[in-house]
C-alpha cells in the first residue's frame, strides 16, 4: 500500500494496585471509538477524509465505490488515521486536515 499509515494510539487510564474479584466488578461497557481517516485515489492522487464509528465498515464501502468519492475517483488507499474516545475530538482532527 503506497503512503504512510499511521496509527495514534489511545491512553487507558489503568488501576495501578488495585484489584477485585470479577464478582465485585462492574460490568464494562464497551468503549465506542471514533475514527478521522484519509484516503488517497490511486486514480489520480486526490484525497478524501471522513469520520466513521466503524472503520473497516467505512472502508470496505469505499473499496466497493458505495461512495461518491470513490465512485468518481477510483479505487482508495487508507493513508492515515487516527482513533478518538469522543466524537468531538475526531470532528475536531477532520476539520483541521
Amino acid at each position: 500500500m503506497p503512503g504512510i499509515l499511521r496509527k495514534k494510539a489511545v491512553k487507558l487510564l489503568s488501576l495501578g494496585g488495585v484489584s477485585a474479584s470479577t464478582a465485585d466488578a462492574p460490568k464494562r461497557r464497551s468503549m465506542e471509538m471514533y475514527y478521522f481517516y484519509v484516503l488517497q485515489s490511486r486514480k489520480n492522487k486526490k484525497l478524501y477524509k471522513g469520520l466513521t464509528k466503524d472503520l473497516k465498515r467505512r472502508i470496505a464501502e469505499h473499496r466497493r465505490g458505495d461512495s461518491d468519492f470513490t465512485s468518481r475517483n477510483g479505487e482508495p488507499d487508507l493513508i492515515f488515521y487516527e482513533a478518538y474516545i469522543n466524537k468531538e475530538d475526531a470532528k475536531a482532527a477532520e476539520e483541521y486536515f
